[in-house]
């Protein structure tokens, strides 16, 4: 919950803002579940120091419009707060609105805004704080069942929890609880959760760890959380539904490295809140025409509802042996087409299929630890696209090794080699500037080592063919 500073003149004056703000922030505005839930107080100018550091502050029309004295004071007093200031109607002159940008005020609003432009406003304000302070929120969609999202989101939890991270999977299927049941998180249908989403439980972080259960006692990062009963999130939520579920995401958000998803069964309200906070959507899909064609238009309203700063990745899975449809290059020129997909949006490495991978569920293992090494291989690559995560520290601590061993070979043969040979001053730069190169492109994780040690190999038999043999 926001805390927010109402600052004014007088406690008349404080009094009128804060009722014209809570008559926004309660209405039945359109939009309005998707704004934070907030707690309003009323300040004067002599208290703001001493009061808790607040969220953000609000300073009233009647002392906006008094010294700009005052407001300098307020800055100062919370300068690492946003304040945002609210004038008597939109007719403000641009002498003042650059002498309150040039003090630090970050938002200007009138009296007469339209309540559903100021709720953007704040929508746009509250999310560069929530984002400066929480882990990475990953939605994983896909247009119908059986293309295997369940097993890549329990997959990928995996091992990213094994890397140190705390990561909790969100199932929000409600009808199946497939991802629960597969990984025996116990139990099975939510009741705490139940309970905030009724508000017979206010939504505090000792009630929130109620609903979520350690995956395995042996994996201390690894958590879920099944999901509540079934119908209570389908269609249309109310507002005040729709902000408890804001709020409990921005709060899982905060308290986890990583959080994943399950929304390839969310409709309708619920839907468009996990895709307009997601920092990342991971669409999956398969060549199976049937498939494919119901992505396109599950992929276009995806874009509709993600946030502007948000990524789509999207992965094909083989979910099946030998499945006939679209191969790798097809799909991505069909999505293209349609869609208007780009090349950066896909993660480039398919899944492949596996007998033994795909008989996971219930067993104590994930898609990933119960796969052959080709299906550990391509998770690891999908993790580290998903996520940003550098190649493994082991694998760069080799290379280095090797392209350190390789430049101590290349000076070693300028030092010893003979000064009359012409071409030794240009192949040494050539050769030297390659290995800058190279040593830079260390961490990228396409890279693969076998391709560094063959290069190095004809790069020592071009010095040996330029440059003239010791003496």
């Amino acid at each position: 919950m926001l805390q927010i500073s109402v600052v004014d003149s007088s406690a008349e004056e404080r009094l009128r803002t804060l009722q014209w703000l809570e008559q926004i922030f309660e209405g039945e505005v359109e939009g309005a579940e998707f704004a934070p839930r907030v707690s309003f107080r009323p300040v004067s100018i002599s208290e703001i120091k001493f009061q808790n550091i607040p969220d953000i502050v609000i300073i009233g029309p009647s002392l906006s419009s008094g010294p700009t004295d005052d407001l300098s004071h307020i800055k100062k007093a919370v300068a690492h707060v946003p304040v945002v200031v609210v004038t008597k109607n939109s007719r403000i002159s641009l002498a003042t609105v650059e002498y309150l940008s040039r003090i630090g005020i970050e938002e200007i609003v009138s009296r007469d805004i339209e309540p559903q432009e100021l709720i953007r406003r704040f929508v746009m304000l509250t999310s560069k704080l929530r984002r400066s302070e929480s882990g990475s929120l990953v939605v994983v969609e896909s247009a119908k069942g059986g293309v295997g999202a369940t097993s890549i989101i329990a997959g990928l939890g995996e091992l990213i929890a094994e890397s140190g991270k705390k990561t909790l999977l969100v199932d929000m299927d409600s009808e199946r609880q497939a991802l629960s049941r597969f990984l025996q998180a116990r139990p099975f249908i939510n009741e705490p959760l139940q309970a905030i989403l009724d508000s017979h439980r206010p939504l505090s972080n000792d009630f929130v760890q109620q609903c979520i259960i350690q995956v395995w006692g042996d994996l201390p990062n690894f958590y879920c959380m099944p999901p509540c009963v079934q119908g209570v999130l389908d269609g249309t939520l109310s507002t005040q539904l729709a902000r408890i579920l804001i709020n409990l995401f921005e709060m899982l958000d905060i308290n986890h490295d990583i959080v994943i998803v399950d929304a390839s069964q969310a409709t309708g309200t619920l839907r468009r809140i996990l895709h307009r906070a997601a920092d990342t959507v991971l669409f999956v899909t398969e060549g199976d025409p049937a498939s494919v064609y119901a992505s396109f238009d599950k992929l276009k309203r995806i874009r509709e509802e993600m946030s502007p700063d948000a990524r789509l990745r999207i992965v094909q899975n083989c979910s099946r042996l030998r499945a006939a449809g679209l191969s790798r290059v097809e799909l991505q020129r069909e999505f293209e087409r349609v869609v208007g997909t780009v090349d950066s949006e896909w993660i480039q490495v398919t899944i492949p299929y596996s007998a033994r991978s795909s008989r996971w569920p219930g067993s104590g293992l994930t898609s990933y630890s119960a796969g052959t090494h080709h299906i550990q291989k391509a998770f690891r690559s999908m993790r580290n696209e998903l996520l940003n995560i550098p190649a493994d520290e082991s694998f760069i601590k080799r290379l280095s090794q090797n392209l350190k061993s390789f430049k101590q070979y290349v000076l070693r043969k300028q030092v010893n080699c003979s000064e009359q040979n012409p071409n030794l001053q240009t192949c040494s730069r050539a050769i030297l500037n390659e290995y800058n190169t190279k040593k830079n492109l260390t961490g990228e994780a396409h890279v693969r080592q076998i391709d560094w040690q063959a290069g190095i190999s004809d790069q020592q038999r071009l010095i040996d063919n330029f440059i003239t043999p010791p003496l």
